[in-house]
């Protein structure tokens, strides 16, 4: 973490994944419409104690027979020639806020993909959502309450596939696809997928797409013409 600052300075945020290869060792491909790899799923968190001693909870859970959908995706693949299990700090040093709106986005973006490991949303909404189903009697609650809510939460509801019921609603909110999809850094614009579309049915050539609408790479631009990505979008 050199260079990094220091880690035991304010908030951090990580994620914990888990990638599928093929018969050859190499990551399956394909994304989704936001660009999040389909056959790799992610679980994010927050802390503000040491992220390993969290990692070691986290992986205590896994063991004890957690029903959160993290817990029992790593329980069920661990061992497995085929399955790639990782972990990163991915942000540091950051103020509650910060790393409570970092957690929302980039659980949202899970969410949208279809791949997320996050029982409930991240960030704020993830307390809203806690206080709005009676599982917290306030919003402003700790990380380690938070914690707490979200395993009563697994217990009561062992079955249910929560991100998908969350995303079912919200994905027919175009506003909100069109911020999951578009909003992130390095993402395309509405505005730069409706010229890729166009340049392209006058048959203008694909690197010269990529240079009028300044994506950050050819194959960006060769995913939307061919329909791999930013198909929400019209």
């Amino acid at each position: 973490m050199k260079g990094w600052g220091d880690v035991e300075s304010g908030y951090m945020g990580y994620s914990h994944s888990i990638c599928f290869f093929d018969e050859n060792g190499i990551p399956l491909s394909g994304e989704s419409e936001n660009g999040i790899p389909l056959h790799q799923h992610f679980y994010y968190g927050v802390t503000n104690r040491n992220w390993l001693k969290r990692m070691g909870e986290h992986l205590s859970e896994v063991r004890s027979g957690s029903n959160k959908s993290f817990h029992k995706a790593w329980r069920e693949y661990q061992g497995r020639a085929d399955v790639g299990l990782s972990s990163e700090l991915v942000v540091l040093n950051l103020s509650y806020k910060e790393v409570m709106d970092w957690e929302e986005l980039m659980v949202d973006e899970c969410m949208a993909a279809g791949n997320s490991l996050n029982m409930i949303p991240g960030g704020f909404k993830g307390l809203k959502f806690l206080h709005e189903h009676r599982i917290t009697d306030r919003l402003g609650i700790s990380l380690e309450e938070r914690e707490r809510a979200i395993n009563d939460f697994s217990k009561s509801h062992p079955r249910l596939g929560v991100p998908n019921l969350i995303v079912a609603d919200l994905w027919k909110d175009e506003e909100y696809a069109t911020r999951i999809i578009c909003g992130a850094p390095g993402r395309l614009s509405v505005h730069q997928i409706r010229e890729i579309r166009r340049l392209n049915k006058i048959e203008v050539p694909i690197e010269r797409i990529a240079e009028i609408v300044k994506a950050t790479s050819i194959g960006q631009v060769t995913r939307v013409v061919e329909g791999h990505t930013y198909t929400r979008i019209h």
